[in-house]
């Protein structure tokens, strides 16, 4: 059976068929494709709670024992705390120095942050040299809850101390921990409007991060951690108003005391000094409306 004639025909009714489209002006592929519908509504901006407080964390490092980190600040800062007198001869030999500073910060703060002679209200522009670095960020914390503040970047592989655990002990024990992260578990009350309560705790978390039993508000749960040796002793309390600065940094006079190693590092490391500066930004009241705090592009 010849198969070619019939082929030729399909071909040819074929060709007619496009030839009849083209002349009543149809396109059979359209040269430009349909424009598809598209929106440019942006997402909604991101809302803080209520009653939430807001913290500017900063951290200054300067070269341990520089002048500017000793008694040039220190006898311009609040030292006089609300806490017991005890407790702050126990946080200083630990090593510890903690301070409070207004929102008209002294001159020696002032020249540590490089704070602009006239800053827009709530802005610090910081100026960074060879030898100074600031960074800071923002976090909003609901009152009653907590947020953790890391010191060191990268865990430490060896990290030793002197510490006295209590009020009461007479000599320091040395301490070791391998893998060791440095970090202040802060607490955050409400007081009143425009005051706060802020709760520090010390902790060093180490070894190696695995599941581990941790309390929740009503269970037990499972989570991936690191060991964490809480230093109830040497935590403290400050009450700050809005525009307040709580100041914790460690003593260099006592090289081998917790406080130090807190802000320096282990031995062979501590040649920089950090400080940690925690400002009270802003404490919403508990009824007031949810206020804007950044857009999504």
């Amino acid at each position: 059976m010849n198969t070619a004639r019939p082929m030729r025909s399909l071909l040819l009714l074929l060709s007619w068929g496009y030839c009849a489209l083209g002349l009543v002006g149809c396109e059979v592929f359209p040269q430009n494709p349909a424009k598809v519908a598209t929106s440019e509504a942006g997402l909604p901006n991101i809302k803080v709670p209520p009653d939430s407080i807001e913290l500017e964390i900063m951290f200054v490092e300067r070269p341990t024992g520089d002048r500017l980190m000793g008694d040039v600040l220190w006898n311009e800062v609040d030292t006089i705390l609300n806490m017991e007198a005890q407790e702050q001869r126990d946080l200083a030999r630990n090593g510890f120095r903690i301070g409070n500073a207004g929102s008209h910060p002294p001159a020696a703060l002032q020249q540590l942050l490089e704070i602009r002679a006239k800053p827009k209200e709530g802005e610090v522009t910081a100026v960074l040299d060879s030898d100074q670095r600031l960074q800071g960020n923002r976090i909003f914390v609901s009152s009653g809850n907590e947020t953790q503040i890391q010191l060191n970047d990268l865990p430490y592989e060896s990290f030793g101390f002197k510490l006295f655990a209590s009020q009461n002990t007479r000599d320091p024990e040395v301490r070791t921990f391998n893998g060791a992260r440095c970090l202040y578990r802060v607490s955050v009350r409400r007081e009143q409007p425009g005051w706060a309560r802020l709760e520090f705790v010390p902790e060093i978390h180490h070894g190696i991060e695995q599941l581990r039993p941790t309390a929740s508000t009503d269970q037990w749960e499972l989570k991936s951690q690191a060991n964490i040796e809480k230093l109830y002793a040497q935590r403290f309390t400050l009450i700050l108003n809005t525009g307040d600065m709580a100041l914790v940094t460690g003593r260099p006079d006592l090289p081998d005391s917790v406080g130090h190693r807190f802000f320096t590092g282990p031995v062979g490391n501590d040649g920089v000094q950090r400080m940690l500066i925690v400002r009270l930004a802003r404490v919403s009241a508990p009824d007031s409306a949810p206020f804007v705090t950044a857009s999504r592009p």
